[in-house]
């Protein structure tokens, strides 16, 4: 996010005749050379925060804040090691959700956390793919198809590795039960201060400047407070949590992009951080799963015909589910650029 930062403020400074080509290049050297503002250690115990504070918004107590926090740090760690010896993000992606998976129901089978399948559920969500799934509508909604293809599949495909890990982990640890009854907080107030929490994990993650990081936690913060307080208050089909999520959205949208007319910074740096925690994560790789256990079950053969039916039911429902949220989240942050971004062409 500050190399985004960084280029569009280069640009705009060559558009205004500033800079000459030998000026740009120098200009961009520099950009090259800059070192991430956040050290590895720090963004991996921030991401545990992240996916604790996930874990509270699943309706988790303390001891899966806990658990949570040391599954997720430690797989973010682990992570890391893998994109340093550049293997395969795939392979990455499958190896993280393994361990924070393994971690999660450890924590359960020990007695540490009563409630494992919020720590299953909390810990992997530092692999979600987020940012290639709501890219995907948004290069849709202007007419790059073969890009949005092409993103929608990276965030379908990672969603798969996700459901791989997370698979063998529940496999070794001979659980049958991944998800349980998730119980948002009762109180709006916790419900903004975790989704901030999360919100500034990820965006620690994706490296924003420091100095609009207090924004990106403020936003996701109001943010998720504003899709609570809409499915909370709204009656009928408005309180679906599509409808909800494309309001929230489309407010982070509009302040985003308020703040960036007043620090030139993209709004995108604001908004992409602060709708991470309204990210359909468990909905994505739990189609995914879903679709694991009904290749399982046709392997096995006979007399597996109902669940398998129940299974691509619910491989559907999760997966429209996901397309449905993506797509409000990335119409609702591009509504403002839609209505006030407007290009003249080039004559």
């Amino acid at each position: 996010m500050s190399l985004v930062a960084d280029v569009i403020a280069l640009a705009r400074r060559v558009g205004q005749g500033e800079l000459n080509r030998h000026q740009v290049r120098e200009c961009l050297e520099q950009i090259d050379g800059q070192t991430r503002h956040y050290g590895r250690w720090t963004v991996s115990g921030m991401i545990g925060l992240a996916c604790a504070a996930f874990s509270q918004l699943f309706g988790g107590d303390a001891y899966v804040f806990c658990a949570t926090f040391v599954a997720s740090a430690v797989a973010m760690f682990v992570r890391q090691e893998l994109m340093r010896h550049y293997f395969n993000n795939l392979l990455n992606v499958t190896v993280t959700a393994f361990v924070a998976g393994t971690l999660a129901a450890a924590a359960g089978a020990l007695g540490f956390s009563p409630q494992p399948e919020i720590a299953l559920a909390a810990s992997v969500l530092l692999l979600v793919p987020g940012v290639p799934l709501i890219n995907s509508f948004d290069d849709l909604v202007h007419g790059q198809i073969v890009a949005g293809m092409v993103r929608g599949m990276t965030g379908w495909m990672v969603s798969l590795g996700i459901a791989v890990g997370l698979t063998l982990a529940i496999e070794a640890q001979g659980r049958t039960e991944l998800w349980s009854v998730l119980t948002p907080p009762e109180s709006l107030l916790a419900d903004a201060f975790w989704s901030g929490l999360a919100a500034t994990g990820f965006a620690m993650l994706f490296n924003v400047p420091r100095r609009v990081l207090l924004s990106c936690a403020l936003c996701g913060a109001a943010g998720h407070a504003v899709r609570t307080a809409f499915i909370n208050g709204a009656q009928g089909p408005l309180a679906t949590i599509e409808v909800a999520t494309f309001g929230a959205a489309l407010f982070i949208g509009f302040v985003a992009r308020t703040l960036e007319r007043r620090s030139s910074v993209p709004a995108s740096i604001y908004a992409i951080p602060a709708v991470i925690p309204m990210v359909p994560g468990t909905y994505a790789f739990g189609t995914m799963i879903a679709l694991l256990q009904v290749v399982g079950l046709l392997e096995i053969g006979a007399d597996a015909g109902a669940d398998v039916t129940t299974l691509v039911v619910q491989a559907h429902v999760n997966a429209l589910k996901t397309a449905l949220i993506c797509g409000a989240l990335a119409i609702g942050i591009k509504t403002p650029v839609l209505l006030f971004g407007r290009q003249k062409p080039v004559v």
